[in-house]
């Protein structure tokens, strides 16, 4: 069979997959469904990279996607995450993300293009470990996080809510802890956030098996004893 008959159908079974799910009734399995299928697609995108989970979902979110909010850094992540490591940055920095932190005003919904990009603080970082620790904190790395929190624990992390006005741009909304007496903000990737991903990635995937004129299923082991 030829490569261009094999790519039809390869896509035309993923794309079938990704609207089965979009027409499920449970958001929690949605989400654990549809990072599964990118997963899978990830395989294509990044061959030669083995037994390396984190390291093909990124290039799939940043290459392969090319999701234009993967290297903002969450404010309100990085605040909580310094709060619980009890980790020390230096002056310049813990000034910049607390005046950061001071536009997050309560009772709004906001969208995370209020984050900065990595690259306009990295310069404030001065030690290896303060660069790290940002780095970290991108949303694409939060994005794998809350990806493995789907695949390995059978939930989402955080207690956000899904009552967004389209459902399809991340968020960060305000929340109260009665029980704790504090207020935080719970950052959101919304179901139909992370379909739309991976219809991205299902086209750029097409497209690059199209140009290169590859097999799809060659990036796949076949014929195992079970």
């Amino acid at each position: 069979m030829p490569n261009k008959d094999k790519i039809e159908i390869f896509c035309s079974y993923f794309h079938d997959r990704i609207k089965e799910i979009d027409g499920l009734n449970n958001p929690l399995y949605q989400k654990i469904l549809i990072v599964i299928l990118m997963d899978t697609l990830s395989r294509v995108w990044t061959e030669g990279v083995e037994n390396k989970n984190k390291l093909r979902f990124l290039k799939l979110i940043r290459e392969c996607i090319n999701w234009e909010h993967s290297d903002r850094i969450s404010v309100p992540m990085t605040i909580y995450r310094l709060e619980k490591l009890n980790f020390v940055i230096n002056v310049r920095l813990k000034l910049k993300f607390d005046d950061l932190f001071n536009n997050f005003q309560s009772g709004r919904i906001l969208r995370i293009d209020i984050d900065p990009f990595y690259s306009e603080i990295k310069h404030l970082a001065d030690s290896r470990k303060e660069k790290e620790l940002l780095m970290n904190l991108r949303h694409a790395e939060l994005l794998y996080t809350y990806r493995n929190n789907l695949i390995h624990e059978f939930r989402k992390p955080g207690h956000g809510m899904e009552f967004s006005d389209d459902n399809e741009s991340p968020y960060y909304h305000g929340m109260t802890d009665l029980d704790r007496r504090e207020n935080t903000w719970e950052l959101v990737y919304p179901t139909n956030f992370l379909i739309n991903l991976s219809k991205v990635a299902l086209n750029s995937i097409k497209a690059f098996l199209a140009s290169n004129k590859l097999d799809p299923y060659s990036f796949f082991q076949f014929g195992s004893p079970w």
